[in-house]
């Protein structure tokens, strides 16, 4: 479980929940997010939320390094062919 500064916000890192966190008497406790259950990070949707998100980011650094790339690529074209044996 990940503590915000904000309390009484927390997370849970692994299933993706967001939730409350209380005090209940002698015990701390926590009201998850019922939204956010229904849709846990290992789900079908979950995964497919995730998978989304990769693909984004990947693109997104793709498209925003392709100059970086085109640069280093003559480095390494300078260093010759490689012989396999």
């Amino acid at each position: 479980m990940q503590v915000f500064e904000k309390l009484p916000d927390v997370y849970c890192p692994v299933g993706w929940v967001h939730g409350v966190i209380y005090s209940d008497g002698d015990d701390m406790k926590v009201k998850w997010s019922e939204e956010d259950a229904k849709h846990p990070r290992f789900s079908e949707y979950g995964v497919s939320t995730h998978l989304k998100l990769i693909k984004s980011l990947q693109m997104k650094f793709f498209t925003e390094d392709q100059e970086k790339v085109k640069e280093r690529m003559l480095k390494y074209k300078s260093y010759g062919h490689v012989i396999k044996p």
